[in-house]
């Protein structure tokens, strides 16, 4: 029997992330922000917001978000939210097992908005100390920062959400390599300063 859990009390959030009351969910809309639940279960489901944004010259974008398992430094799933609700089992099994599982956005900010709303288990959740010791990271930066299109196979026709992932984008290696936590506010197109036209300068 699935038993709904809180998820303030029983998700671990990293990343930039923003509670909304009107939803209830937590949303995680920056590159690389996401969250990690651990568990002792035979299933995990969980239900995620997304919330479309749209652009005149790349149309409807819906966000993109990588699962792992555990220890794992590649991805078991990836997710494309194409739906204003997603209900969906992360993990299933005959026999409780112990796993830890990340869920984390590769697409950007203004490419589409995720949240997590509701998680429910068969079996019990684990709770963990988070590591205060660890190496914490900012990055300010642009669409290099976020990956824009650093998967696409042609320059050819417009970004697709699919061909973005953030994950592989300097920022996540660079933390990676430093053991190190951080945030991304990285936006493709942005600049901090624009001195051709200062106009567009934020």
């Amino acid at each position: 029997m699935l038993t709904h859990g809180n998820i303030i009390r029983d998700v671990s959030f990293f990343g930039r992330t923003i509670y909304d009351e009107p939803t209830g969910a937590v949303f995680f809309n920056w590159t690389g922000a996401g969250f990690e639940v651990a568990f002792e279960a035979t299933k995990l489901e969980l239900t995620l917001l997304a919330l479309e944004s749209a652009n005149p010259f790349e149309g409807a974008l819906w966000p993109c978000v990588s699962v792992f398992l555990d220890d794992g430094e590649e991805p078991v799933r990836e997710l494309y939210l194409n739906q204003p609700t997603t209900r969906i089992t992360l993990f299933e099994s005959d026999k409780p097992e112990q796993h830890r599982i990340r869920l984390v956005k590769r697409t950007e900010n203004d490419k589409g908005k995720v949240g997590l709303s509701d998680i429910a288990i068969e079996g019990e959740f684990l709770h963990t100390e988070a590591d205060a010791t660890r190496l914490r990271l900012e990055f300010v930066g642009d669409s290099i920062s976020c990956g824009f299109g650093n998967e696409a196979t042609s320059r050819e026709g417009l970004f697709v959400p699919q061909e973005q992932n953030g994950l592989r984008a300097y920022c996540a290696v660079t933390a990676k390599l430093l053991h190190a936590d951080y945030h991304n506010i990285g936006i493709s197109g942005i600049s901090l300063c624009a001195p051709f036209d200062p106009e567009f300068a934020l």
